[in-house]
């Protein structure tokens, strides 16, 4: 995207000539930020990270993993993420038949055990 900005030639150059450097600089940055935010939608849309049903996709998991964590508490997601997280990936593994549907199956088991989650309020 262009040669990097030099701000030490600006300086000496513009040093009398009644320019406002910290207006300059403010406006140097201010120019830079947008180029890097501009440069990683560019790479974002490129690579195809950004996709329409982004948020379908994994509002699902964050469904199970707060209602499993019990609503309110940080900790029990937390914790319900780390088991979710770790049962659905032995199950893909070492289960593929059933990988897919283990998260279902220990997500019900944890709330038949706790209905309040693992950390909810009684």
């Amino acid at each position: 995207m262009g040669q990097p900005h030099r701000h030490f030639g600006l300086r000496i150059g513009s040093f009398g000539d009644g320019v406002d450097l910290v207006k300059l600089q403010l406006g140097l940055v201010r120019h830079q930020r947008l180029d890097a935010v501009e440069d990683r939608i560019d790479r974002t849309v490129a690579f195809g990270f950004l996709d329409p049903n982004f948020a379908f996709t994994y509002l699902i998991y964050v469904l199970i993993v707060v209602s499993t964590g019990g609503l309110g508490s940080v900790a029990g997601s937390f914790a319900a993420a780390a088991v979710l997280g770790i049962s659905d990936v032995a199950g893909k593994y070492y289960v593929p038949q059933i990988g897919a549907f283990l998260i279902y199956l220990v997500m019900i088991g944890l709330l038949m055990l706790r209905p309040n989650g693992l950390f909810g309020r009684r």
